[in-house]
């Protein structure tokens, strides 16, 4: 049931972990089951299962304290995290029943990297 769920974009590896186990923990306090890009295994289309899991849940999170450039030459950062934001916002802003959270190590990062959404509230957590 969608009112039950929520999409939980953050990263993945080990270095997040205890960040990632609170926002579980902290979730399921509320009574949400989490959904994350985690759970898509097989081949196909992976953006239009994203999609589905942000559509059938009522809220999403999105940690974006991650959005770094990467060590490896070419130094880039990876989209992924602020695509799925932008889905997951356009949801709720088009009739479907999604309300999106934002977190970030900062506010003063989200202001710069993400200009557009000046005026949105978001959580900043310390990284």
């Amino acid at each position: 049931m969608p009112g039950d769920s929520i999409f939980i974009n953050a990263p993945y590896d080990k270095e997040f972990e205890p960040l990632f186990i609170a926002y579980l923990v902290g979730v399921q306090g509320f009574r949400l089951i989490p959904k994350a890009a985690l759970e898509i295994g097989g081949s196909g289309n992976r953006i239009d299962r994203i999609v589905a899991l942000i559509k059938d849940s009522a809220y999403s999170l999105h940690d974006l304290s991650r959005v770094e450039l990467s060590v490896a030459h070419p130094r880039l950062p990876r989209f992924n995290m602020p695509f799925e934001l932008g889905m997951a916002y356009f949801c709720s802003r088009s009739g479907e029943s999604h309300q999106c959270f934002i977190f970030d190590g900062d506010h003063r990062q989200f202001e710069k990297s993400l200009s557009d959404l000046k005026g949105v509230d978001i959580y900043a957590h310390g990284s």
